[in-house]
């Protein structure tokens, strides 16, 4: 989950990407639904779904460390 002005946000994509992890960047403003489904509370989140279960990491120090365990 991305915000648009959110420089933070800009870091976690280019992370992700550059670390080869396929995703989808949802944002918050324009998905509403989402967020309150996952119980997002702030940008950026990084949500890895399998099935029904999820895992969230916010900030880009947690993705970092997502990243890491890898």
């Amino acid at each position: 989950i991305s915000r648009v002005t959110c420089p933070n946000c800009r870091v976690a994509e280019q992370l992700l990407t550059k670390a080869g992890v396929p995703f989808e960047k949802h944002i918050a403003e324009e998905d509403l639904d989402l967020c309150r489904a996952y119980g997002v509370k702030g940008a950026p989140t990084l949500i890895i779904a399998k099935g029904e279960n999820f895992r969230s990491y916010y900030s880009v120090p947690e993705i970092k460390k997502y990243l890491a365990s890898l």
